[in-house]
């Protein structure tokens, strides 16, 4: 991997460019994400043809580079700075994807700015909420709420957008991190897909029942009073 073709290429990239046929993102606050043909990839110096995962001693999918050096075991986790390189290849279709790592520096900047607009998200996202009741809410809206308040648990367990040491002074482990992920992606299944029932109703009849002074005094005539107590 020549990283002087990697900095030709960032250097060059915007949000969303294309150069000599490789699509480049900045989208990920850890990595530059580069996607293309496997000929575009190679023809641009950012990986070679035995790097390609499905060639002979390779992964069938993915393969990870630390300094231009496969990283085998899958049990240690490999550092996600400039020295990371991941090159995927899906079982259909033509498109490769290359993720770079990034200096510290500008993974900081990028978590600052995704941070930062994520808070703006929240903020305009609770002052819409503070305008509803939860009674005038339709399905879409109440499954919505519920979404974002999942995803805000989700960051926690996120290995690119996790609080890092300086701003938090703790974090999940990869195995608790992955575990709360599956565990994610299931609350999230039941809330996007359940059936919902309707409560309004049953709000209504019970604030009438507590409303309601004969019946709740038929109520507590129906309790049996300890020895010596009365209903009262």
């Amino acid at each position: 991997m020549a990283t002087n073709i990697i900095k030709q290429l960032q250097a060059a990239a915007t949000q969303n460019a294309t150069l000599a046929g490789v699509t480049i993102s900045k989208a990920w606050t850890w990595c530059d994400t580069f996607h293309g043909t496997a000929d575009a990839l190679i023809a641009s110096g950012l990986i070679a043809a035995d790097q390609l995962p499905g060639q002979p001693n390779m992964p069938k999918v993915s393969a990870t580079f630390y300094n231009g050096i496969r990283c085998d075991d899958r049990r240690r986790r490999v550092p996600r700075d400039l020295g990371y390189m991941n090159v995927s290849r899906p079982a259909t279709g033509k498109k490769v994807t290359v993720q770079v790592g990034i200096s510290a520096n500008e993974a900081k900047k990028r978590r600052d700015a995704s941070n930062a607009e994520l808070a703006a998200q929240l903020d305009a996202r609770r002052a819409q909420q503070s305008m509803l009741t939860y009674a005038a809410m339709s399905e879409a809206e109440f499954r919505e709420t519920a979404s974002n308040l999942v995803m805000s648990l989700w960051l926690v367990g996120s290995a690119d957008d996790r609080p890092r040491a300086d701003v938090y002074p703790f974090e999940l482990s990869e195995d608790g991190a992955d575990k709360l992920l599956t565990a994610l992606r299931q609350v999230m299944s039941i809330i996007s897909s359940a059936p919902l029932q309707s409560v309004t109703k049953e709000r209504e009849n019970l604030l009438k029942a507590q409303k309601d002074k004969a019946f709740q005094s038929f109520l507590r005539m129906q309790c049996i009073p300890s020895a010596g107590e009365s209903h009262a």
